[in-house]
C-alpha cells in the first residue's frame, strides 16, 4: 500500500482568471499522507494417526508448513511553498503469524518392523519494508513524519506420541523444528 500528498509553490494566476486570491492574500500549503498494512494469518498443519491399528514396514509422518508474508507500505507528503507550509506522513504495517504445526501418534496401537519418524517443522518467513517521509521546503513550515512496523510469528510445533498410544518400531525419531524467521525494513 502506498500514499502520497504534494503541495506545489503558488504560481501567479493568468490576466482575467476569477480564481486568483485576493490582493495580499496569504499563501498557504498543505500536504497529508497515511498508508496501513495489516496481514492476520492462523494456519493449522497436521499429519496423523489417531485411534488405528496399523502394521508397516516403514513409516513416515510430516507436518510442514511454510507460510509466508510479504508486506510493502510507504507514505509521504511533500510541500514546497513559500509563505506557511505544513506536511505529514505516517506509515503503519502489522503483520502476525499464528500457526500450529503437529505431526504426531494418538491413541492408536502401531507396529513397524524398522524406521518410525514423525516430523513436524515451521518454517514461517514475514518480510516486511515500510516507511514515512515527510519534506517542506519554506521559510515558515512544519513537517512530521512517523513510521511504526509490527511483527510477530507466534509458531505451535510438535511431534509426538501420546495418549496411551502403543508404538513398537525398530528405531523411532521424533523432530520438531522451528525455523521462523522476520526481516523487516
Amino acid at each position: 500500500a502506498v500514499a502520497g500528498a504534494v503541495s506545489k509553490e503558488k504560481k501567479t494566476p493568468k490576466e482575467g482568471d476569477e480564481k486568483q486570491a485576493p490582493q495580499n492574500g496569504g499563501s498557504y500549503g498543505v500536504g497529508v499522507s497515511g498508508e496501513v498494512v495489516i496481514n492476520n494469518v492462523q494456519d493449522e498443519v497436521l499429519a496423523y494417526i489417531r485411534q488405528a491399528a496399523l502394521q508397516s514396514t516403514n513409516l513416515v509422518i510430516t507436518a510442514h508448513n511454510r507460510t509466508l508474508v510479504v508486506a510493502v507500505g510507504g507514505s509521504a507528503a511533500i510541500v514546497t511553498k513559500d509563505g506557511k507550509s505544513t506536511g505529514l506522513a505516517g506509515s503503519f504495517a502489522f503483520n502476525r503469524i499464528t500457526n500450529k504445526t503437529k505431526a504426531f501418534i494418538d491413541n492408536s496401537d502401531v507396529k513397524v518392523m524398522q524406521d518410525l519418524e514423525i516430523e513436524a517443522e515451521a518454517g514461517e518467513r514475514i518480510i516486511a519494508i515500510s516507511a514515512g517521509g515527510s519534506g517542506s521546503t519554506a521559510t515558515e513550515s512544519t513537517s512530521v513524519a512517523g513510521q511504526v512496523s509490527l511483527n510477530t510469528i507466534a509458531s505451535e510445533v510438535i511431534a509426538a506420541i501420546f495418549n496411551q498410544a502403543d508404538v513398537t518400531a525398530k528405531r523411532i525419531t521424533l523432530t520438531a523444528t522451528d525455523r521462523t524467521m522476520i526481516i523487516s525494513v
